[in-house]
């Protein structure tokens, strides 16, 4: 697993009531996929970490990246190749 405990626990606190385990599980499997195809994956996570803390409402973020596919995935190499 790629994914570290603290972007772990962070999703997890964040939806916790709000998803379904299942769908927690699929968010859980899209971020370590995308992350594992990243050289950096510390420094892409440590983006992602950032970017998720900037979202008012991360459980509706991830809620909508359930219904669109290649939402998640996108803005997750979009975050690799940045700065931000």
């Amino acid at each position: 697993m790629v994914l570290s405990d603290a972007l772990f626990n962070q999703i997890v606190k964040q939806t916790i009531g709000i998803l379904e385990k299942r769908d927690i599980d699929k968010i859980i499997k899209i971020i370590n996929h995308e992350l594992s195809q990243n050289a950096s994956s510390k420094e892409t996570e440590t983006n992602v970490m950032r970017l998720f803390n900037s979202i008012f409402s991360l459980s509706q973020f991830l809620k909508d990246a359930l219904v669109y596919s290649h939402f998640l995935p996108s803005i997750i190499r979009i975050v690799a190749n940045s700065n931000y």
